[in-house]
């Protein structure tokens, strides 16, 4: 086959012939378009009173608004063109931003959207301009504002409208427009090839006779689209493209299709090459002031009508100022000293060692800053929002966010979980994404509280910890700038989940519940602490195994159980006392230093409470002597208070527990103090130091 354009569609539109799979796909479809084209000759349409159509129409939405409580002004704005046009042009709202509010038609050059039409060769004098809306008002508030109720008489209109215009081809400008069409029409996606491959090209079948067709329906960008930096950096090639490319054959196909293409005088490779960004309409101070006042107008009626959704746009705009305000003040952090942090002269890592993680770390956020503003900068994201027309992202997935932010994302080990990209499809949206990347830098730079400077540093330069919620199990965002305890530096200080709502409500995923800590998968090779003075010295104190050297370890166990049978002791006092007296198998025992050795007392759970709490439990053999965790803590921190010290100590069970000559203790017991010289001496005497 060959590439000139040699095979007719329809209308003025020829394309290149297409190959055999090609033709197979379309081939049940050009008997629909023969007849179309056909009856497009003699069809003849009844004749509609479009006037009072439109009276009808102010009547009703000034009836709705009067049920909401409001009565609003008269600010409507009607079709362009002539219904016999053969081609329409269906858009969504581009009629807020204008020189003159009490215009009242919808073909206003002094809007961007028109303003972008008619520089590409489009104006209602050979084509049918109409509106998803027909009052006066910002896009933004219609998407959020407008209720099934007040959008009714509207879509009534837009009804009637496609019923009684005589065009074979239709433009839907937008998403938002075309989403509206398919909630209606029938619409078939018909498959092109060739230079139209891009082209998203629709039949809509006339509900009455499906065996014959109403128009063709063009699926195409919102103009003002191209004027947000779009997918790629602002001048972009790519995105032009990308983008460009599509829009310009879309419109080009619509004219031929039509068969306007000898009348409208259409700029060739306007959207690709053509395009310059900021070629407003500017308005002056007096036009801007009655805009900001008819706007005005428009959120008190609001404000009346649908008083929670207000709530949630007064919300959203202060977020929006909170975000704008962040990313502005990204500048003013402080280079140098990102991260002011002690050093810990004394501590086990060397003061060297410490300054050079926490330069790592100021470094590495430096460079994030940098790459996050220039990535802004490129895309500029708020830049839509010094204007009221309607600016579509035309970005409904992940894979179609602005590459730049892409790479940015996918680079930032903090935003993975387990090393691998979280899901991100689940931000559908441009923006939602722009603020994953500002609300990551603040929570990475944010000033440390003063227990962390003074108890934490840095981990190493690229270390990284995979964490878990440990209320639901489930996986949360790694951890890429973790902390440690600056006397432990193998343990790493866990954040706990925070919540102004009480009881908490998780880790933030579906279903979660309380205040859980992020703690790390593998917590038992990598410990872990919380950042409280308390946690932190229960941490040093487990963590110095303080039971060594009152328990027996290594060979000096030999002859003692490793598996005891043991029975909970219920749980509650006095007259709440719950007895239980299940049995299990305790695998782990611990025995002491005593001759014979006792069982270190075990806190287990029991199902006797659904093993909510821990239980003491005791020896089913009463043969075996039992001793108290609390007991065995209180001789170590009787020692701690005497500047003792056990473990640089033999292990003398009768000095350490004062014990008679039989085992049992004396009854006038020595003061920890007076143990410890004993301990002391026996030292010197092993030793024969003096």
């Amino acid at each position: 086959m060959g590439s000139q354009p040699n095979f007719h569609l329809f209308g003025d539109c020829s394309i290149e012939a297409p190959s055999k799979e090609e033709f197979d796909k379309i081939s049940d479809y050009i008997p629909l378009l023969n007849a179309f084209e056909a009856s497009l000759k003699t069809r003849v349409k009844e004749m509609w009173d479009f006037g009072t159509a439109f009276k009808e129409l102010v009547k009703e939405d000034t009836k709705v608004w009067k049920s909401l409580g409001v009565d609003r002004s008269p600010h409507f704005v009607q079709p362009s063109g002539s219904l016999s046009s053969a081609l329409a042009i269906h858009l969504y709202n581009p009629n807020f931003f204008v020189a003159d509010p009490q215009s009242t038609v919808t073909d206003d050059p002094t809007n961007p959207t028109i303003r972008l039409l008619y520089e590409c060769g489009l104006s209602f004098e050979y084509c049918f301009m109409f509106d998803g809306i027909y009052r006066r008002e910002r896009t933004d508030d219609c998407l959020l504002f407008y209720t099934e109720d007040p959008r009714r008489p509207h879509r009534e209109f837009i009804q009637k409208i496609r019923e009684n215009m005589s065009a074979a081809v239709e433009i839907c400008l937008g998403e938002e427009v075309f989403k509206e069409i398919r909630k209606t029409a029938r619409l078939v996606r018909f498959p092109l090839w060739g230079m139209f491959k891009s082209v998203r090209l629709w039949l809509e079948l006339d509900d009455s006779n499906l065996g014959s067709m109403k128009r063709f329906v063009i699926q195409a960008y919102h103009p003002q689209f191209f004027s947000r930096p779009g997918r790629f950096s602002k001048t972009s090639s790519e995105f032009f493209e990308t983008y460009g490319r599509p829009q310009d054959l879309a419109i080009l196909m619509a004219i031929q299709l039509a068969g306007l293409h000898h009348r409208i005088k259409l700029k060739p490779n306007f959207f690709e090459s053509n395009f310059v960004r900021g070629k407003y309409s500017r308005l002056s101070p007096k036009q801007d002031l009655e805009r900001r006042d008819h706007l005005r107008e428009a959120l008190d009626a609001f404000r009346v009508a649908f008083p929670k959704k207000f709530k949630e746009f007064e919300l959203r705009q202060s977020r929006r100022k909170e975000e704008k305000d962040l990313l502005k003040g990204i500048n003013d952090i402080p280079s140098g000293s990102i991260v002011p942090m002690h050093t810990h002269p004394n501590g086990p890592i060397s003061e060297r060692e410490q300054e050079f993680r926490l330069n790592a770390r100021n470094t590495k956020f430096c460079s994030i800053i940098a790459s996050f503003e220039q990535v802004m900068e490129d895309m500029d994201p708020f830049h839509y929002e010094a204007s009221d027309d309607y600016v579509e992202s035309e970005i409904f997935d992940y894979g179609d966010i602005p590459t730049p932010l892409q790479l940015w994302l996918q680079s930032q080990d903090g935003l993975k979980i387990h090393g691998r990209m979280s899901n991100l499809n689940k931000c559908s949206a441009e923006y939602l994404a722009c603020m994953v990347g500002i609300m990551y830098i603040r929570k990475i730079t944010r000033a440390e509280s003063g227990l962390k400077q003074v108890k934490a540093i840095p981990g190493e330069p690229g270390k990284l910890i995979h964490l878990k919620c440990s209320g639901c199990q489930r996986p949360v965002l790694d951890d890429a700038f973790p902390f440690f305890v600056a006397d432990s530096p193998d343990c790493y200080f866990i954040e706990v989940a925070r919540s102004a709502q009480k009881g908490g409500n998780g880790c933030g995923q579906n279903g979660c519940k309380g205040k859980p800590g992020l703690i790390p998968v593998d917590h038992g090779a990598q410990g872990y602490t919380r950042m409280e003075t308390r946690a932190i010295a229960q941490t040093m104190r487990r963590k110095a195994n303080w039971k060594a050297p009152l328990c027996r370890t290594g060979k000096d166990l030999e002859g003692c159980a490793q598996t005891v049978r043991v029975r909970c002791r219920g749980y509650g006092q006095g007259n709440q006392k719950v007895e239980c007296g299940r049995e299990r198998d305790y695998d782990t025992p611990e025995w002491t230093i005593h001759s014979p050795a006792r069982l270190v007392q075990p806190r287990l759970k029991c199902d006797c409470d659904e093993r909510v709490k821990d239980h003491y439990f005791e020896p089913v053999d009463k043969k075996i002597d039992m001793i108290s965790f609390t007991s065995l803590r209180k001789i170590y921190r009787g020692f701690l208070k005497a500047n003792c010290d056990l473990a640089n100590y033999p292990k003398l069970p009768d000095t350490i527990f004062d014990l008679e000559p039989n085992g049992d203790p004396k009854k006038k017991q020595k003061m920890y103090r007076e143990r410890f010289e004993c301990l002391k001496n026996a030292q010197r005497a092993l030793t024969g130091s003096n």
